[in-house]
């Protein structure tokens, strides 16, 4: 037990003179603030303006006024005849995620589609469906009928 202690207060002496330091190498640290996605312009961004701002509750300026979920994504290509007839939801669902994690258009939010990320998407689902994405953006939206099915069948407006 002693010899313990003896060790324990070597160990004390040996490290009281010396200073405590942080060793960064010759990291430089540098924080950047996001860059900010430039405007939506043409028909795909006329597309994404009507789409972001969709949901209940987004004020303009917000966060949520500037992205697209998936639900909104979803109801987009429906709305465009796109899904089921001409993508599946599966396929649908693989863009999302893809334009997510899509390199530099990425960012940490992997639930929304900002700017670079839904324009990123929709070359992905016009690629697919083999049109180009303006053609895709200028699609005429489709309506809900009534009575057409559980939730109604959709037709051209």
């Amino acid at each position: 037990m002693k010899e313990r202690e003896r060790r324990h207060n070597t160990n004390k002496e040996d490290f009281s003179n010396v200073r405590k330091k942080v060793d960064t190498g010759n990291i430089r640290l540098k924080i950047e603030k996001k860059k900010e996605a430039p405007n939506p312009e043409g028909p795909v961004g006329e597309l994404f303006k009507h789409w972001s701002g969709a949901g209940q509750g987004q004020q303009r300026g917000s966060k949520l006024a500037k992205s697209v979920d998936y639900k909104e994504y979803l109801d987009m290509l429906q709305s465009l005849g796109i899904v089921p007839a001409k993508l599946s939801r599966a396929a649908a669902q693989e863009v999302f995620k893809q334009a997510n994690r899509a390199g530099p258009v990425a960012d940490d939010d992997t639930s929304q589609l900002d700017w670079l990320e839904f324009k990123f998407a929709v070359s992905k689902v016009s690629e697919r469906i083999g049109v180009h994405p303006d053609d895709l953006a200028a699609m005429k939206p489709l309506k809900v009928v009534p009575g057409g099915g559980r939730r109604g069948s959709l037709r051209p407006e």
